[in-house]
């Protein structure tokens, strides 16, 4: 029964496709799964008019599930929306339930024809850290309605058509059971196989590094692939699938997860943020008590899928100019602020932002309900961390001695590729040199600190 109606929905929403006038949603981030959003990342809208001619102006409420963890980011023009564009965002995090009200006026007289089958505008959302893995976000529209030019300009309603998209958010990975079945066998050598090549260096899928990783038979969070089953094929936490992963299977060969375990992050034991948090800046202000605050930055230009959120504020509008680098943030609050600074987190597709100035703040004060300017400056910027790990010298190693560089004093330990504990070595922050590696046979080997694994390799 429930496969009939299925097909019953897809066919009536085929139809209104085929026959009507629409408001269509089109990702645009590139994605291999383009049903998958991401933890921590951005994703794109194009918000179409479709199948309507002479269109002059689209109105509209989008509406969405999960604001609690999808928020609105960014807005972008397109053809319609070169000239007068409103977006308010009305969405209740509390509840969940999105809402963002949207009217966009390309300035053309409504006597002459407008464009055929307009792109309205771009919107660009970012997926909290929290969100839970496999939760579902549906997309629609409420009320959405066009104005067609001409002799007689008339309004003509728009008929949405949904869009449904996954949240792929932090997993468990148990280093070596690559098909994720809760063991450890010759299996995981072909489900490797399946997705060589794979990864940030190459291939068709994007691939996450697990931050920290390790090859520890345990429970170990990272981020899901756009293809989830690569998630737990990535072994050692590379980020890339490499035959350094069919190594990680040989290491922890025969293991098996009890069933008292739990898979996902984001449940159960998992609840916790990821291990790498955004660049962040933090403004300093004089006044407390603020209700609403308009802050407009001056930042690098050029910054790639820019986004920015508020900690303990909700980001009711931001826009951000890559000409000139000039971003305006309208944030609010339910509850009056009295800490006087605000914490900007900024997302930039890799791009680190070393600069910014507060050009000018504006503050709805809570208790006056009055708009003053403020004083305010950039206290701190603060860049996204990552663990570094220790570079080793030659690779493969065919001399008798090894040169370790490691950014900071810590304790090594080195694993043959079965597993086997064969030393433990002490690293001084710079260059180490690790003279016995001439009693070790050529093979594949690990060292492993509390912050990642490296694979080497000794050729003789």
């Amino acid at each position: 029964m429930m496969r009939a109606w299925s097909v019953l929905c897809l066919a009536a929403l085929a139809t209104i496709a085929a026959s009507a006038q629409v408001l269509r949603f089109v990702r645009t981030d590139p994605a291999t799964n383009p049903t998958a959003i991401t933890a921590t990342k951005l994703f794109g809208l194009d918000v179409i008019a479709d199948s309507i001619a002479g269109v002059t102006a689209v109105s509209f409420e989008l509406r969405y599930s999960g604001a609690q963890y999808v928020r609105l980011a960014a807005w972008k023009p397109r053809a319609l929306s070169r000239q007068s564009v409103y977006v308010i965002d009305l969405s209740d995090t509390a509840s969940g339930n999105g809402s963002i009200h949207i009217g966009v006026l390309s300035g053309q007289p409504s006597s002459q024809p407008g464009m055929d089958s307009p792109t309205v505008l771009h919107l660009d959302f970012v997926v909290l850290p929290t969100a839970p893995h496999g939760a579902l976000i549906q997309f629609d529209a409420r009320n959405a309605e066009a104005v067609v030019g001409g002799t007689t300009p008339v309004v003509v309603p728009l008929q949405p058509i949904p869009l449904v998209l996954r949240i792929h958010s932090f997993v468990a990975v148990y280093p070596g059971d690559a098909n994720n079945d809760g063991r450890v066998d010759q299996r995981d050598f072909s489900t490797v196989a399946l997705y060589l090549g794979q990864g940030t260096g190459g291939g068709a899928l994007r691939g996450y590094r697990r931050q920290p990783a390790s090859t520890l038979w345990e429970p170990q969070l990272a981020l899901a692939w756009d293809d989830e089953q690569a998630t737990y094929a990535d072994c050692d936490g590379s980020g890339d699938i490499t035959l350094g992963d069919a190594l990680v299977v040989k290491l922890n060969y025969d293991s098996i997860r009890t069933a008292a375990e739990p898979v996902h992050g984001g449940q159960g034991a998992f609840v916790q943020s990821p291990p790498v948090g955004p660049p962040s800046i933090t403004i300093a202000l004089t006044e407390q008590r603020i209700q609403t605050i308009a802050v407009e930055l001056a930042l690098p230009a050029h910054l790639e899928s820019l986004a920015i959120t508020a900690a303990g504020w909700t980001l009711d509008f931001v826009h951000y100019d890559t000409s000139s680098g000039r971003a305006l943030c309208i944030a609010s609050s339910a509850a009056p602020h009295d800490k006087p600074s605000i914490s900007l987190h900024i997302e930039t597709d890799g791009q680190k932002v070393e600069t910014a100035t507060v050009v000018a703040a504006y503050a709805l004060l809570a208790d006056s309900r009055t708009i003053v300017p403020v004083s305010a400056m950039i206290s701190s910027i603060t860049q996204a961390s990552e663990p570094t790990c220790p570079k080793i010298y030659p690779q493969p190693a065919c001399s008798d001695d090894l040169i370790i560089e490691s950014s900071q004093a810590t304790i090594a330990t080195i694993y043959a590729c079965d597993g086997r504990m064969l030393a433990y070595l002490p690293l001084n922050a710079g260059s180490n040199r690790y003279p016995r590696v001439a009693l070790l046979p050529s093979g594949a080997y690990w060292l492993h600190t509390d912050s990642c694994t490296v694979a080497f390799t000794i050729a003789r």
